[in-house]
């Protein structure tokens, strides 16, 4: 079986070495098969099974695989085998370096003529896409590694380029649904790519439109043609592609689609390039409502703003927005004041709230900060933070740390986790995901992605429990103490 409980790893271990129940509970030293058989047949709880592991593994001396298997059975006895499997999809999420696509052509099958070299998959055309002065895709479905990561090279470019995506809607297993998104996280930074989803009780007709696999592409190439292509999958690693030469189909298809984009829910927010101070005022007062009184699981390469009293940030904000000439529309010292009243109820919120908040940090990220003062997400408005206000900074959260039972700061163990990436889960609300070098300039096409769905909240708020800060942090202990040593590398002056 491809997910074997565990009872069912016991079996296939009696067969492999032709022993009976009787035989098998003998080396197990139980009093009677009995007890054996109720494994087998999975009827006993989990604390019986935990307690059972480690006699099974040494009675019938387990190979290292045949180890990893019943490790495998015991999980899946534990939480079923939908949960387990959308575990799997999360290590792909949250681990994407040691679960990296697979390098696998998507094979492309042509119907009619090209007029172009003709390619013999998707990755040979997106090369040609690369060359082309202008780019627009239109992506419905096609949410798997093997076809999503042959677009990948595109994210290298930054003008000329539009993607929309329609994810389909009907409800998914988890192991589905966070593999789609798996897929997409490395466009979710970019302004150019956006994505949406059918609303909850959309009429059957809408949703049905989204529920194919194909890709529409408009594109200019680079001798000033326009080429209109339309692709569709036919097998898991397959795509059946034409070349339109009268734009009639391409845009009955492309029409098609966008007539109820009214009617999808957006999974990304892309802000507007105003840099008006209200918009910030207006942006930050919408996460102090999303944070207030809920448990927060964070996972982020240095501090958040909202970590940070705003009594040491004032003059940090006055003096970058002076500079920045950022508060030249209203007056300055009304608008921080604004501000600093809203972050005043953020902070406290963090550290007086009767809900948890965990957040990993990366130990390399934090100790630059230590050291320079900006944060990989510096609001572009403000300037660095001083070593003074660096050591206040710290030496509160340490304080924290060690006396506030809700707040807790771990330090990860390594940087295989994917700290390009701020990604935080507020429980009972969702999880956003944002690119960890932001500067929030709107101006510059900030985006952020907001995952709803609450099994997807669900099940990230399950593994950060039960896998990330089991197996992938440093202890409460190690992380004071790296705390500690943070706070004595912060240099003496600028």
């Amino acid at each position: 079986m491809e997910n074997p409980s565990f009872g069912e790893c016991v079996k296939g271990f009696l067969k492999s070495r032709e022993l009976s129940v009787l035989e098998g509970s003998k080396l197990l030293g139980m009093k009677s098969a009995t007890s054996l058989f109720r494994i087998l047949h999975d009827e006993v709880n989990i604390k019986t099974l935990e307690k059972i592991y480690p006699q099974i593994i040494e009675a019938f001396s387990l190979t290292a695989q045949e180890k990893s298997q019943l490790q495998r059975g015991l999980m899946i006895s534990r939480m079923g085998v939908e949960q387990y499997l959308g575990y799997k999809s999360m290590w792909r999420l949250l681990f994407p370096q040691k679960n990296a696509a697979p390098n696998q052509k998507t094979l492309l099958h042509i119907t009619g003529g090209m007029s172009m070299p003709i390619p013999d998959s998707m990755q040979q055309f997106v090369v040609f896409l690369m060359n082309c002065a202008h780019v627009e895709i239109t992506l419905v479905g096609c949410c798997t590694p093997e076809i999503i990561s042959a677009f990948y090279p595109l994210t290298i470019q930054k003008k000329n380029i539009k993607i929309i995506h329609f994810m389909p809607g009907q409800k998914k297993s988890l192991q589905q649904m966070i593999g789609s998104i798996a897929a997409i996280t490395p466009f979710l930074p970019y302004s150019w790519y956006s994505a949406y989803l059918p609303k909850a009780g959309a009429p059957a007709e809408i949703a049905a439109l989204y529920e194919r696999n194909e890709i529409l592409i408009d594109s200019t190439d680079d001798a000033g043609n326009r080429r209109l292509h339309h692709v569709v999958q036919v097998e898991k690693a397959g795509m059946q592609l034409i070349e339109y030469e009268d734009e009639t189909p391409f845009q009955f298809h492309r029409q098609l689609l966008m007539r109820h984009i009214s009617r999808l829910n957006p999974i990304k927010t892309v802000f507007s390039p105003a840099t008006h101070p209200e918009e910030y005022v207006t942006y930050t007062e919408q996460y102090r409502q999303i944070e207030e009184n809920r448990a927060i699981y964070s996972i982020k390469p240095d501090l958040p703003i909202n970590f940070i009293h705003p009594d040491l940030m004032v003059a940090a904000v006055m003096e970058g927005f002076t500079d920045q000439d950022f508060g030249s529309r209203v007056a300055l010292e009304e608008l921080v004041g604004r501000l600093y009243q809203i972050h005043l109820q953020r902070w406290k919120n963090i550290f007086e709230k009767k809900k948890v908040t965990h957040i990993v940090f990366s130990a390399k990220e934090m100790l630059e900060f230590a050291r320079s003062g900006i944060l990989t997400d510096h609001f572009f408005a403000i300037r660095a933070f001083t070593p003074a206000e660096r050591k206040g900074i710290l030496q509160n959260i340490r304080k924290q740390m060690a006396e506030n039972p809700y707040f807790n700061v771990y330090f990860s163990r390594d940087d295989h986790l994917p700290f390009q990436f701020e990604m935080t889960a507020y429980e009972q609300w969702g999880v956003q995901l944002t690119h960890a070098h932001t500067s929030y300039n709107f101006a510059e096409g900030h985006a952020e992605a907001l995952i709803l769905q609450k099994e997807f909240w669900q099940i990230f708020i399950s593994f950060y429990q039960f896998e990330l800060l089991q197996e992938h942090v440093l202890s409460a202990r190690e992380s004071l103490a790296l705390m500690d040593q943070l706070i004595a590398a912060i240099p003496e002056r600028k």
